[in-house]
């Protein structure tokens, strides 16, 4: 395959460019490289689809063995975009090695730029400590684009439609977890059973828990990891939310915020996961896990079962909320019109499962 260059990446590399050749629309892939944070980094670009990814903190060494660097960057990219192995190792058969030419036209160039542009946007999720930028990379690939033909679409969903249409069949299996989180609350019985992508985030994971028990995302939260002696080895936190040196010393476990951890690095067997919202109200969620391993054609969270009604924000914890029900399962309670006004303003809801579902469905995106 020839990977049509910058000019920046021609001189680093420090080659003459072959003479371009014509390539199937599906095989076009072009390369820019720039300095982030003092460091190279390369950002590899499929023309047609404009999915990306990046390879950070590149040294001599690297690019004494750039090719091999770059096929191994793609495949990994594509099977983190849930491409099944079947069809990136078919695909990968294409690009058994890699030469270097010019970009193929001003218009290629110009997406070389617009694609370093939209990863500025999400440095924040850089990991220095890393050359394959996994996380950044999802990032970007999930930011909606807009096409020569006028449309919009996820760089994500555009390179898995393409591939579909070379192969006639599906070709996404996502590694999900099927969990259950239950509410801790003395004789009610409030929880959901979720299926979520393996690499959602616990940020991405709150905002999911948001939506299947009907809450505003008005508070904080974090997610205490704790192992088989019941010792926390982890928490995580909202980006909102600022820890002091004494604090991450004397926390009992590790402290690092929650948008930058995927959950499965943290929802393993035999673990104890906790969910809490709102300091105040002090909300508990257990989060069960009853498969790590389920494989999906979903690229998206799904809400599968579920029972009850979760408590409405600011409803002042159990003892409130307990106040709540004895009061809206009376009519001919004094408070009964007050309370359903204020139920009302809360946007307090009755547990629907295909309302949860609408709502979660492109949380991921």
């Amino acid at each position: 395959m020839q990977l049509g260059c910058s000019k920046a990446l021609l001189e680093k590399l420090n080659i003459s460019a072959d003479e371009t050749i014509e390539q199937p629309l599906l095989y076009q892939w072009s390369g820019h490289l720039k300095i982030v944070k003092r460091k190279n980094i390369l950002v590899i670009l499929h023309d047609e689809s404009r999915f990306s990814f990046a390879l950070y903190g590149l040294n001599a060494k690297h690019f004494a063995n750039i090719g091999p660097m770059i096929i191994a960057g793609m495949r990994q990219s594509l099977l983190d975009n849930h491409i099944d192995l079947k069809t990136v190792n078919e695909y990968m058969k294409q690009i058994d090695h890699i030469s270097f030419g010019k970009s193929r036209s001003p218009k290629a160039t110009s997406r070389l730029n617009k694609a370093f542009e939209r990863l500025l946007l999400f440095t924040d999720f850089l990991n220095t400590d890393e050359t394959h930028q996994k996380i950044l990379n999802k990032k970007v690939n999930h930011d909606l684009v807009t096409f020569s033909d006028g449309t919009y679409d996820y760089p994500s969903q555009r390179i898995i439609t393409l591939l579909e249409n070379e192969v006639h069949h599906d070709v996404i299996s996502c590694r999900s977890y099927d969990l259950t989180c239950r509410l801790e609350l003395e004789n009610l019985s409030i929880w959901r059973r979720l299926i979520v992508p393996s690499d959602t985030t616990f940020k991405q994971f709150h905002m999911i828990l948001q939506e299947s028990f009907g809450w505003n995302d008005a508070h904080l939260y974090n997610f205490t990891v704790f192992n088989e002696d019941a010792d926390q080895v982890l928490k995580l936190i909202s980006e909102y939310e600022e820890v002091s040196d004494d604090e991450m010393s004397h926390s009992g476990g590790f402290i690092t915020y929650a948008e930058y951890i995927e959950i499965s690095t943290c929802l393993l067997e035999g673990f104890t996961t906790v969910y809490n919202y709102d300091y105040g109200d002090d909300w508990n969620i257990r989060i069960t896990v009853n498969d790590s391993n389920l494989m999906t054609e979903r690229l998206y969270p799904v809400c599968v079962m579920g029972e009850g009604d979760a408590p409405p924000e600011d409803v002042g914890g159990e003892p409130g909320f307990k106040s709540f029900i004895r009061i809206m399962n009376n009519q001919e309670h004094p408070e009964f019109n007050d309370m359903k006004t204020w139920a009302m303003s809360q946007h307090y809801q009755s547990f629907d499962i295909d309302r949860i579902n609408k709502r979660i469905r492109h949380l991921l995106s």
